[in-house]
């Protein structure tokens, strides 16, 4: 997440990252949280730091949780910014994709089907590395997510904007459209990019949050 970060504070940004339950540094042993329990930390992080409002940023299961703040907590939002957020109840055969990844390969399979084979291929070592590291987390959580439901209409949309890689398979870009058709939530299409643009082109992904969202408070 580190280059993203720079890129977002490169940019004016003040950024607060928020470390999943059992990531980082927060206790490995800890169970799967609910993705409302995620977004309880998020605005946990928030009071913490004195920021009432903020733009939320997040990719993959973080951009589920920054969509589903936008439902739950809109007034602690400037804009929730979500890439290819988890919303499998939305468009199933998403959630086909992570099932059968689960099956196949468990957390490292799941991990390795979001991230695509061109952009797993594309990361170094140490990044995957890292990323296989967390396998066993990313198989927790699954399920929270998979059972993630949102409930969408127009007042939602006012907060969200919705982006889809441009090399990502064409089933990301039916969830977005999708959520758009839902929300009447813009989508942006970020170029160089696929599910991990915070690998793939961190500083591009910067960009269009900055051109889509104020970034006076940013949180990722």
């Amino acid at each position: 997440m580190a280059p993203l970060a720079r890129a977002l504070r490169d940019r004016g940004a003040r950024v607060l990252v928020v470390e999943r339950r059992g990531y980082g540094s927060r206790d490995g042993l800890a169970p799967a949280a609910t993705v409302a329990e995620n977004v309880d930390d998020v605005v946990a992080v928030l009071d913490e730091a004195g920021v009432g409002r903020a733009t939320v940023a997040g990719m993959s299961g973080g951009a589920t949780v920054a969509l589903a703040m936008a439902i739950s907590h809109p007034e602690r939002l400037i804009r929730a910014v979500a890439h290819e957020p988890a919303v499998g109840a939305l468009v199933p055969a998403l959630g086909e994709l992570v099932r059968g990844a689960l099956a196949a390969g468990g957390g490292a399979g799941l991990a390795r089907a979001l991230a695509g084979p061109g952009t797993w291929a594309a990361l170094d070592a140490p990044v995957r590395d890292a990323v296989l590291a967390r396998a066993t987390l990313i198989e927790r959580d699954a399920p929270a997510f998979l059972a993630f439901d949102p409930q969408l209409g127009p007042a939602v949309g006012e907060r969200l904007v919705c982006t889809v890689g441009a090399l990502s398979p064409p089933l990301r870009h039916r969830v977005a459209a999708a959520l758009a058709h839902r929300t009447g939530a813009p989508v942006i299409t970020v170029p160089g990019c696929a599910h991990l643009p915070q690998y793939d082109a961190p500083r591009t992904f910067a960009d269009t949050i900055r051109a889509h969202a104020p970034l006076q408070e940013t949180i990722r």
